[in-house]
């Protein structure tokens, strides 16, 4: 059986399905004791993932809470824990226990009617029984469903922004200008482009003392293609990181791949990068020294980012746009960062067996 959660996050691409947390983490959840079995809630199972993102479940200040009393409240009203603390650690003077007064450092907040009163772990086996335990087990689960939803949003906060960028990216009107460029000087400067196609793949990539660009004239490399199918697995990387979460999955060998596709995708970006780069002074010059001692045809000479080609009575040339701008590559950096943060675990409860000797 699954529980479907209605995480209020804002996805306007809505790349992400909605979450699920597997049976095995849902039992820790609902109880069996729930209305599909004719029976109430618990307290924490009824409150939404929303409301329990936005509160906190334990505490270092129990003795400063509103409403906090030193008698056990009367009434029928419903108790729940509400709040742990283990204050062992710190210089926080001793508290004494509602039922046996003994002092303590670590135990639970019991809300019964809105009103609040300490209770230490083993009085409350004592004295609560088998109703404890399930007062306990609710809360419990709750601090996990609470973490569990924690790191939810914090591995989206890190990649849904970058998914939007490098959607963007992807559709960016550099890669038209770029195809455009290729295009021309195909067309214009056949001879030239032949050479460096075959000094490319076959000729160590140099022309003369000149290195060329690894990819630029290779005859097949698509750098729009490639993006595209690297933003569509990091898109199911960044589903698979959710779903290890949900089922407290180790998630550092996904984000590790993810690491490994972001260096494909500053690829693409040195890709880009190479006209403007071919096309600086240096590197022209060169290639056209080179060509015009070869060429019996046409002679070839370098201007700030164009090369014209004169043949006879007739010139032609390929320049770069001005309108050729790489988007800013920040995002790559900042995702980098970010999916490395994630690598460190948050902040995770103690398990429950642990908890119960803290109280």
């Amino acid at each position: 059986m699954f529980r479907t959660l209605n995480l209020a996050f804002a996805d306007p691409v809505e790349r992400l399905p909605n979450l699920q947390i597997a049976g095995t983490r849902v039992a820790l959840v609902r109880s069996a004791t729930d209305s599909e079995h004719g029976m109430t809630k618990r307290y924490w199972e009824t409150v939404s993932d929303a409301q329990l993102l936005a509160v906190e479940l334990t505490t270092d200040d129990p003795e400063n809470l509103a409403n906090l009393v030193s008698t056990v409240p009367e009434g029928a009203s419903e108790s729940f824990v509400e709040y742990g603390y283990d204050l062992r650690k710190s210089e926080h003077e001793k508290m004494r226990c509602t039922h046996c007064h003994q002092p303590h450092l670590a135990g639970l907040v019991i809300n019964k009617g809105g009103l609040r009163f300490l209770v230490g772990h083993i009085c409350g086996v004592h004295i609560y029984g088998a109703n404890f335990a399930a007062l306990r087990k609710d809360y419990d689960a709750a601090v996990d469903r609470q973490a569990i939803l924690r790191r939810i949003t914090q591995i989206r906060a890190v990649v849904d922004p970058f998914l939007e960028w490098l959607e963007t990216f992807s559709t960016a009107e550099v890669f038209d200008r770029y195809v455009e460029l290729k295009s021309r000087f195909r067309k214009s400067l056949p001879w030239l482009w032949d050479q460096l196609e075959w000094h490319t793949n076959n000729g160590g990539g140099r022309v003369g003392q000149t290195r060329l660009p690894k990819t630029l004239f290779d005859g097949f490399t698509d750098p729009q293609r490639g993006l595209k199918e690297l933003a569509a697995e990091i898109s199911k990387l960044a589903m698979l990181v959710v779903s290890k979460v949900e089922i407290d999955r180790d998630i550092n060998s996904t984000l590790g791949r993810l690491q490994s596709l972001l260096s494909r995708i500053e690829d693409t970006i040195r890709q880009l990068q190479e006209v403007e780069q071919f096309f600086q002074p240096n590197s022209l010059a060169g290639v056209v020294s080179w060509a015009n001692q070869r060429d019996r045809r046409r002679k070839y000479r370098a201007e700030l980012m164009k090369i014209t080609c004169i043949e006879g009575n007739s010139q032609t040339n390929v320049r770069v746009s001005p309108a050729y701008k790489i988007p800013d590559i920040a995002p790559i950096a900042a995702f980098r960062t970010a999916v490395s943060n994630l690598s460190d675990p948050v902040a995770q409860p103690l398990h429950s067996t642990d908890r119960s000797r803290a109280v």
